[in-house]
């Protein structure tokens, strides 16, 4: 603990996970939330992703849909998949941003060219959502 709170990245995370997972200590999203800053301040991408994640489900902190979006996109300019992966579904379905297929294939497909996900899944996802909406 005492180099997370020294600044060290990867101990703030580790700290995150802890809280985050409840290894070693009980799960609490509400202690967890600040750590994910912390080290997002520190450029911790999957500290990014799981902010926007926190925003989103409501973990923590407040539901905020357009915070969520935030913290995805950083985490997909960075080059996180999973980030981009996020910032597409939000997209396809207007989640935090206006609704925007094209803005959602876009990013399907940036995360399809890193290797980590078939882009027809995630297609098939926009599709899925356009036709339940």
């Amino acid at each position: 603990m005492k180099s997370a709170l020294a600044g060290d990245a990867e101990a703030q995370f580790k700290v995150v996970v802890c809280y985050g997972c409840g290894y070693g200590v009980s799960q609490d999203y509400v202690k967890a939330a600040p750590w994910y800053r912390r080290a997002t301040e520190q450029n911790q991408v999957i500290a990014q992703f799981r902010l926007g994640l926190c925003y989103r489900k409501g973990l923590g902190v407040s539901p905020n849909s357009v915070e969520a979006v935030r913290w995805y996109r950083r985490a997909a300019i960075d080059g996180l998949t999973e980030g981009q992966i996020a910032l597409g579904r939000c997209y396809a379905e207007g989640l935090g941003v206006k609704q925007n297929y094209a803005g959602a294939v876009y990013w399907f497909q940036v995360a399809a060219q890193g290797g980590g996900v078939l882009l027809p899944s995630l297609i098939w996802d926009i599709l899925s959502i356009r036709d339940s909406g």
